[in-house]
């Protein structure tokens, strides 16, 4: 099952994946407890068309404490065939350890992939998985730069060859979730796959790329606006899914692909089945006037092609609406007033000129604090859509791009006016944890409302946070965690602050998936906040009294 592709019309490894944050599945993250009867329902399905149409496949199952893995691990064992594989997706090394520990007791670690090590993973770590005997490993590569990505999986390899495990299928992540597409990332695997052993499986998660879903945000905004109902935003993120999914089976050299949410494998199985066997009869559509004579496999409500062509047509209008409001705005030159109002206008609708409006702005004598002044404007329209539902994490991530390309027009202002006082955070998140994205939309939500920020970066010691907030003279120190194995070691921080007297001089504030409010009050914390809005508001309170 974990063999290497060798033509285009083999099938690549597809993994889907269950018991993901926010899937609808799971009651209890920690527990484990979860909705046994529509989960077999699912996992079943994808088994069927998986054997139906010959593909190679496997399921990446999440989890966010090793009882939780347990239960979710022992379950997806029971339904799939016994000679799939089934992949433990831990990012924590003590939640990683844990699982393959627990597998190899219950004699499960013949079938379990560990997902995944990455460059900070020690032999010493290694070593635990060659004892424990797991049928593989993912290995993240990643890295901004495609071509460093090599250099990073160079490392890695390095690193199972010392721990005895230079022979183990592995499976090396590409992630194309920090490059601009999938070309860039892509290109580099033939001549990479050339050169290293055939235990090494080389693929990507192609729903990950960052700049295309923002293309598709835009699509969406551009189809609301049109009046296209909301159901038909859920089908057309499907349908990118797939597409990419689709275009990732296209090149040969791709030996896996994780297309995401296994609730949608019957479109991405379907249309790559298709693609790979040049037999389209399988991708039937419903005709909602006529009910054919044999039931499609597929029902949905448009055919696939016709979504697309739906979608270009939507992205190349926003584009040439976008490009329009450009010259406009060239030949009309508003007036200051306007500029202004227009600026804030664009922050709050995450408009790609928001940056190029700041620096004209800047350009005609707007302070870099009134600057400031004018995009919390902007941003608290953000921050009001999101509790309304209006925007989601996405666009979360959007507003925080903006504020840090404003943030970095006006960074030269205050580094030469030592007189301008403002706020110093130092955030991170917490040893044992090495997720990212939440804390860095804080930071970008943070430096885009005014306030310095020390990012440490992840898997942070409590040493380090208390010993940088004294050497930057912080007011603030940001903890963040999204797995509740590490979540614990917040209180260490909080423990520190105690023996050196700073409680009460240094504030605290927690935040991630793995922490509540309860939590905070129980550990001392001086505040929580859900979501970069709370954070960027409850210091606001603190420090501006707003």
């Amino acid at each position: 099952m974990l063999g290497r592709r060798r033509s285009f019309k083999d099938s690549p490894l597809l993994v889907g994946s269950i018991f993901y944050p926010k899937d609808k599945l799971v009651v209890d993250r920690e527990r484990g407890e979860f909705k046994k009867g529509e989960a077999e329902a699912l996992i079943g399905e994808y088994v069927e068309l998986c054997s139906s149409y010959g593909l190679r496949c496997t399921i990446d199952v999440e989890g966010e404490t090793v009882e939780a893995f347990q239960k979710f691990l022992d379950f997806v064992a029971g339904i799939v065939p016994r000679d799939w594989v089934i992949m433990a997706d831990a990012t924590a090394k003590d939640l990683r350890l844990g699982v393959a520990y627990w597998a190899w007791q219950v004699g499960l670690s013949g079938r379990l992939i560990i997902n995944s090590i990455d460059y900070k993973s020690t032999v010493d770590e290694l070593v635990h998985y060659r004892d424990f005997g797991v049928a593989g490993l993912v290995a993240a590569a990643f890295d901004v730069d495609p071509n460093n990505k090599v250099k990073v999986a160079d490392s890695i390899m390095a690193r199972l060859r010392e721990a005895g495990l230079g022979g183990i299928p592995t499976l090396i992540d590409l992630s194309v979730l920090d490059v601009p597409d999938m070309a860039a990332t892509a290109a580099l695997i033939p001549s990479f796959k050339s050169r290293i052993a055939g235990n090494y499986l080389v693929g990507f998660a192609p729903a990950n790329v960052v700049p295309t879903w923002k293309k598709v945000d835009a699509v969406l905004r551009s189809l609301k606006e049109r009046g296209v109902v909301d159901d038909y935003a859920q089908f057309v993120k499907t349908s990118m899914r797939a597409s990419m999914a689709v275009v990732s089976a296209m090149f040969p050299y791709i030996d896996f692909i994780l297309f995401g949410p296994l609730r949608e494998s019957t479109i991405i199985t379907t249309n790559v089945a298709a693609v790979l066997t040049g037999d389209f009869k399988a991708v039937e559509w419903r005709d909602d006037s006529r009910e054919p004579a044999v039931s499609p496999i597929v029902r949905l409500p448009r055919p696939f092609s016709g979504m697309i062509d739906d979608l270009k047509a939507a992205l190349n209008e926003a584009e040439a609406n976008i490009d329009n409001g450009k010259i406009i705005a060239k030949q009309e030159l508003p007036g200051l007033d306007d500029l202004k109002s227009k600026f804030s206008v664009a922050v709050g609708d995450l408009e790609d000129d928001s940056v190029e409006l700041a620096k004209q702005l800047l350009e005609r004598g707007v302070s870099p604090l009134e600057l400031i002044e004018l995009m919390k404007k902007g941003m608290d329209v953000v921050g009001d859509r999101y509790e309304r539902g209006e925007y989601f994490v996405s666009e979360l991530v959007m507003a925080g791009e903006i504020g840090e390309g404003v943030v970095k027009l006006i960074e030269p202002f205050f580094k030469e006016n030592k007189s301008a006082e403002r706020v110093k955070v130092v955030i991170g998140t917490v040893e044992g944890d090495i997720h990212s994205i939440g804390k860095n939309i804080v930071k970008m939500m943070l430096m885009a409302n005014g306030y310095d920020v020390i990012d440490l970066g992840v898997d942070v010691p409590a040493e380090k946070f208390v010993e940088e907030a004294i050497k930057e003279n912080a007011q603030v120190i940001g903890l963040s965690s999204l797995l509740s194995t590490s979540a614990i070691n917040m209180r260490k921080v909080l423990e520190l602050l105690d023996k050196r007297g700073l409680r009460g001089k240094i504030k605290v504030v927690i935040g991630g998936a793995a922490v509540t409010e309860e939590y905070a009050k129980k550990i001392g914390a001086d505040g929580y906040a859900k979501n970069a809005v709370e954070t960027v508001r409850l210091l606001d309170k603190w420090f501006k009294g707003q």
